[in-house]
C-alpha cells in the first residue's frame, strides 16, 4: 500500500483502474494527491489520463505541455484531448495542421485525419483520405459461414458415435463420458 499526498492511500505502487477512476471523480481528492498521480501515469507513458489528473489538480502548464507533445509527437488523441481540457476550441488551425503534417511523415494516416477533420479542413483531408487503404471487402454472411463449416472438418475428424474432436495424430475422437 503506498501513501499519496494529503494522506491519500492506494492498494500498490500505483493506483488501479478504479482507484484512478474514483480519485479523478472525488471533488474532496486533494490537488497534490491528483498531481501525484499525473506523474506516475505520464512516467508510465499513460499521457491522456495523465492530461485529466493534471487538469484536476489545477496544473495548467502540464497539461498545456502534453498538449505540445500531441502535436510534436503527432498524437491526435493526446492533443484532441487536451484541447479539450484546456478550452482551446475551435481547435487550433495551425497546431492541426503540424500535427497532421508529423503524423503523416510518421506514416499514421489516420492521426493525421483526426487532426484535419477537427478543423474540418476539407482539402487536407481529401489528401490524407487518397493514403489510407480501402477497407477489403467483406464477403456475404453465407459465405463465411461456409468457409467456417469447412475450416472446421477440415481440422476436426469424427469421433466415437457421430461426435468430433480435433484432428491429432493417434486421436480417437471424442470419449463420450459416462455411456
Amino acid at each position: 500500500m503506498a501513501t499519496l499526498p494529503g494522506n491519500v492511500k492506494i492498494k500498490g505502487d500505483a493506483p488501479t483502474w478504479k482507484e484512478k477512476r474514483d480519485l479523478l471523480a472525488d471533488p474532496a481528492t486533494p490537488a497534490p494527491a491528483l498531481a501525484a498521480i499525473a506523474g506516475m501515469l505520464e512516467a508510465a507513458g499513460q499521457l491522456e489520463e495523465a492530461a485529466s489528473f493534471f487538469h484536476r489538480a489545477g496544473d495548467t502548464a502540464a497539461v498545456e505541455r502534453l498538449r505540445r507533445h500531441g502535436v510534436e509527437h503527432g498524437d491526435s488523441f493526446l492533443w484532441l484531448a487536451t484541447c479539450r481540457l484546456l478550452g482551446a476550441l475551435p481547435f487550433p488551425a495551425d497546431e492541426a495542421h503540424a500535427l497532421a503534417a508529423r503524423a503523416e511523415s510518421q506514416g499514421r494516416p489516420f492521426d493525421a485525419r483526426s487532426a484535419l477533420a477537427a478543423i474540418e479542413d476539407a482539402d487536407g483531408l481529401a489528401r490524407i483520405e487518397a493514403l489510407i487503404p480501402t477497407a477489403l471487402p467483406v464477403k456475404p454472411v453465407e459465405q463465411k459461414m461456409a468457409d467456417a463449416v469447412e475450416e472446421f472438418e477440415a481440422t476436426h475428424a469424427e469421433g466415437d458415435g457421430g461426435e468430433r474432436g480435433p484432428k491429432d495424430e493417434g486421436s480417437q475422437g471424442v470419449a463420450k463420458i459416462g455411456g
